[in-house]
């Protein structure tokens, strides 16, 4: 039988590699990564619309042109290629961004066009009057140079040495020069909030590995963490280096190296602060940090955590979210001087909520998972079933309203009470919307808004239908009026009112009879 063995077929190798490369701007990093390993201090870069870019270090130098156009055999020292992985495949990309290439090193260079180094072809080293330390020349480039421009601004972010375009210098506010940082198991952190003037720590990270940006997280315009890792500790997809080899649980090991600094700072805080001071400044960050357990055995609940219970209205929009004065403490809550609760609004819990929202129960937000508060809260989901809804007073009338969104059996009344295990509350100022739609108006109560406890009048677009949340409410609010006054003139002043018959010059100073009949059609005929 026959043997086989791995082998490769290095042409097709070479020319496929440029599909390898992640973008066309990515010789931009392969040279100034190059640039940084030669030792050089500068790199600079110049780009004409023709195309033609040259890239200028003033680095050692190249000893030997061929390991530069051979494939994995960088050139480098041992130690280096050790510390950073070189593996002498970055030059490749310039073989595949333009059409013609230049090398001078030394007083030597070598000049080839492309196609021809890619067809194995051999290239001739000639005598350069060039003699620093590399000064590399692409022709037939496509890049537009604002590409390039802003593929410098972001290469250059957090690169150690200097880089400057057209003459100018490409700022570098990331370069660990330029920040204060902690030392760490992943390397060195710059905090946010910590080290410089931002008002508060934050969870984005922007990571840099061997100076060239290859990870962030949060949004684009947030203030991020800038981490340098340790080279010797995570490696990069070749050959571009564009990612993290294992992303996420790179990712991972540096936001927990980023927490636990962020913890070690904020428990000096903690201690300064007090708990009741700390959890008012800290309680909305700390989830986003991943740091909610610093809040655990803090006895206190602060203000920026509580809102009272909100009126209950169908639509999320429309709710008025009233704060409260001050932090209450764990011992208010067990002694049931102040009540949490906790649930979701729908047409069948609208009772539990009036509860809630007149009783002046306190809802909390961002309760971390085993806070002392959580087996304090009352579920108003789970309660609903037992809220007992009493009329007090009952005049024994019930009168239907038809509505755009609704159809309701309306109930007058003196007064309402809710009733929930030993709480209870009695009012006679609001509308209350009962199972099996029905809705209680006792005494002092207008309707107004009302309809929003049975409707979020949201249409079939997915959009707030405000006119005819208007209208209903308007009529709901008429009948209750006629049934309470009997002054017919005045439901219908009111009625021609939000209808608006005032902002027509047309009409005024005219009369008209208006008759409803039995089936509520109108008849409207000029006095």
């Amino acid at each position: 039988m026959n043997a086989v063995s791995l082998q490769v077929n290095v042409p097709n190798l070479v020319r496929n590699m440029r599909f390898s490369f992640t973008n066309s701007v990515n010789v931009l990093s392969e040279m100034m990564q190059n640039a940084r390993r030669a030792g050089a201090t500068l790199v600079q870069f110049s780009y004409s619309e023709d195309g033609t870019l040259v890239v200028v270090d003033n680095g050692k130098g190249i000893d030997d042109f061929q390991k530069l156009l051979t494939l994995s055999e960088s050139g480098w020292d041992a130690e280096l290629v050790v510390r950073e992985h070189a593996f002498g495949q970055g030059f490749f990309s310039a073989l595949h961004s333009g059409k013609h290439v230049t090398v001078e090193s030394r007083g030597r260079r070598i000049a080839f066009e492309t196609e021809a180094v890619l067809s194995f072809a051999s290239i001739d080293e000639e005598l350069s009057d060039f003699i620093g330390g590399t000064r590399i020349t692409l022709q037939g480039m496509t890049l537009p140079k604002k590409n390039v421009a802003d593929a410098l601004a972001r290469f250059a972010k957090g690169f150690p040495i200097e880089v400057t375009l057209d003459g100018v210098q490409v700022a570098r506010k990331h370069s660990l020069s330029a920040l204060a940082t902690l030392e760490t198991a992943v390397g060195h952190i710059h905090l946010r909030g910590y080290h410089d003037s931002k008002p508060h720590l934050t969870s984005g990270i922007e990571v840099y590995l061997q100076g060239l940006p290859i990870y962030n997280s949060g949004f684009s315009w947030e203030d991020r963490n800038i981490v340098h890792l340790d080279a010797t500790q995570f490696d990069a997809r070749m050959p571009d280096r564009s990612q993290l080899i294992d992303e996420k649980e790179a990712v991972q090991r540096i936001q927990n190296a980023v927490r636990t600094e962020q913890e070690k700072i904020l428990t000096v805080h903690k201690a300064e602060m007090g708990g009741e001071a700390f959890a008012e400044k800290y309680w909305n960050l700390l989830p986003q940090l991943g740091l909610s357990e610093m809040l655990l055995d803090i006895p206190y609940l602060p203000k920026s955590a509580l809102e009272y219970a909100p009126e209950p209205v169908l639509n999320r929009d429309c709710l008025y979210r009233a704060e409260v004065a001050s932090g209450i403490t764990r011992a208010s809550v067990e002694s049931g001087e102040h009540v949490l609760c906790v649930g979701s609004l729908s047409e069948e819990t609208i009772p539990v909520h009036m509860l809630a929202y007149k009783k002046r129960w306190m809802v909390v937000s961002n309760l971390p998972s085993g806070h002392w508060a959580d087996q304090h809260q009352v579920d108003l989901d789970e309660n609903a079933e037992k809220v007992v809804v009493t009329l007090n007073g009952d005049e024994g009338t019930m009168q239907m309203f038809q509505g755009m969104y609704l159809d309701a059996r309306v109930r007058f009344c003196d007064s309402v009470t809710l009733t929930l295990d030993q709480h209870a509350v009695t009012f006679d100022d609001e509308a209350v919307f009962c199972a099996f739609g029905e809705v209680a108006v006792p005494a002092k109560a207008s309707g107004w808004n009302a309809v929003m406890q049975a409707s979020s009048y949201v249409g079939d677009n997915d959009q707030f239908e405000e006119d005819d949340r208007d209208t209903d409410d308007q009529h709901f609010q008429a009948l209750v009026t006629l049934h309470r006054t009997k002054d017919l003139g005045t439901v219908v002043k009111m009625l021609l009112s939000q209808g608006g018959v005032h902002r027509f010059d047309a009409l005024r100073g005219h009369s008209f009879n208006v008759i409803v009949d039995d089936t509520g059609n109108l008849t409207v005929t000029p006095v």
